[in-house]
């Protein structure tokens, strides 16, 4: 008994330390990106041909950078968001392969729609689809209330996302901690969503704190289930 214990308590101090390790480096890719100032760009470099930033961080310390794309939190935020859906399709298929009884086939199904969901909005965000697609409809600004278009193609997501929690209600209530972070998920999403509207400068580390509070609730939800599964009656297939 004491060695459950002492195991619990291991395995919760390790996912306390990975927790905060995750929460501190997207603070700090967070601080990176709404600390810097670009000095020069362009071939800066005699030794490469390649395109090079000349960054300040913090008005303190000037670095050369290569990167491949633009250094913004849309990038990162994409990065997390694959992440999601990756955590997603390995929960969906170790339940797939653990044959009991009882095994509901909507936990499997949650899943997979959650990592084709979470590829879409990494998309979204790293291409701009909604914005794209927003362009090309301009009518929508004849609605109330709708300044840009892109605000109602954004707006009309939370149709599948309110379908998705109804649908699986069952199983996202099945962990206590998940409801917690998803919480989060919602109080940081509604941050993203006031900040956009009044253009204040929290909008891309609320997106940020909703995707780490996202990947939190997928892992303690994910968890519950598995263990759920382990614990039923081998079935007789």
């Amino acid at each position: 008994m004491k060695d459950n214990k002492s195991s619990n308590g291991v395995y919760w101090l390790v996912l306390g330390v990975v927790g905060a390790l995750i929460v501190m480096l997207a603070l700090f890719f967070s601080a990176l990106l709404n600390n810097y100032e670009v000095l020069d760009k362009g071939k800066l470099l005699d030794y490469t041909s390649g395109f090079v930033y000349k960054i300040r961080f913090f008005d303190s310390y000037t670095v050369f950078i290569e990167p491949e794309h633009r250094l913004e939190g849309d990038v990162f935020n994409s990065f997390l968001m694959i992440g999601i859906a990756f955590i997603s399709l390995t929960y969906a298929f170790l339940i797939a392969q653990i044959k009991r009884d009882g095994v509901r086939e909507r936990s499997f199904f949650m899943y997979i729609t959650l990592f084709f969901g979470m590829i879409f909005l990494a998309a979204d965000e790293f291409f701009g689809i909604h914005e794209s697609i927003g362009h090309n409809m301009q009518f929508l600004t004849s609605l109330p209330l709708v300044k840009r278009p892109d605000d109602f193609i954004i707006l009309s997501y939370l149709i599948p996302v309110v379908a998705f929690l109804y649908f699986f209600r069952r199983e996202l209530m099945s962990n206590r901690g998940t409801l917690k972070a998803m919480g989060g998920v919602v109080g940081f999403f509604l941050l993203a969503s006031v900040s956009d509207l009044l253009t204040l400068p929290v909008e891309e580390a609320a997106e940020l704190g909703a995707s780490i509070c996202l990947v939190i609730a997928i892992l303690l939800l994910g968890s519950t289930h598995v263990q759920q599964a382990v614990r039923l009656p081998v079935s007789s297939n």
